[in-house]
């Protein structure tokens, strides 16, 4: 049976993206935001935590149970007392706040183009005037080249097998893992959608709600045609 995505994943999540440059965003994004706002997709907690630690106000939103646990252990093993709901991207609803951010493809798990643009309208109605929305995708020339290709990983603790299917302004991936229980592995099959998003369609209708924008390619570098994750961070005019 197909779990739903990050049921098995949440467990193994922080190792499999250590590719991610975690430590550069989060000192990124606590130069550019002060106040209090939402961390959307806080996953297993990473850039909350180091929000928190730094003395900002951040609540931690996050669909999967098996990743919210792992966000509460980590902010009780660091001391700091971030709000964490459990709720999707889709359904939150924003209170009020000077910035909102949604780090490591979050928007990219939104359902549909519909959804991504009722979210960057809903999160620009709630930030307050020099508000801050922070965000990064999978790029769409990214996603297309690995349409058919299969990826395979042996680990210590857990493999997994990658196989990836461009549907529509889709790539449907489906991941089957094997995790090491003692002497014996056990299965699980995760499903994971990422809706494939346009440069220009994302940087226009940032402009066209009325932020400002500024772009950054992979590891927060210039933005480069090679690049495989584009890093954007808003301002409310």
């Amino acid at each position: 049976m197909t779990e739903s995505a990050y049921t098995t994943l949440g467990d193994s999540y922080d190792k499999l993206i250590s590719g991610y440059p975690y430590q550069k965003v989060t000192e990124k994004i606590i130069s550019e935001i002060s106040g209090k706002g939402f961390d959307v997709g806080s996953g297993s907690g990473l850039i909350t935590v180091e929000l928190a630690k730094s003395g900002i106000s951040v609540i931690g939103v996050e669909k999967s149970a098996e990743m919210l646990e792992k966000a509460v252990e980590r902010a009780k093993r660091d001391k700091v007392n971030p709000v964490f709901v459990k709720e999707s991207a889709e359904k939150i609803e924003f209170t009020p706040c000077n910035f909102v951010i949604a780090t490591c493809d979050v928007l990219n798990y939104l359902k549909s183009k519909t959804e991504f643009e009722k979210f960057i309208k809903k999160a620009y109605a709630k930030l307050k005037p020099d508000g801050k929305l922070i965000f990064d995708i999978r790029r769409a020339t990214a996603l297309q080249k690995m349409n058919g290709q299969v990826f395979y990983e042996d680990r210590e603790s857990i493999t997994y097998l990658w196989l990836n299917k461009l549907k529509g302004d889709k790539l449907i991936m489906d991941i089957t893992f094997f995790k090491k229980e003692q002497d014996s592995y056990k299965r699980s099959d995760e499903r994971h959608e990422f809706l494939v998003l346009e440069d220009d369609y994302v940087i226009e209708l940032l402009k066209s709600v009325g932020f400002t924008v500024k772009t950054y390619g992979d590891g927060l570098g210039k933005r480069k045609d090679s690049d495989n994750r584009l890093f954007i961070f808003c301002n409310k005019k």
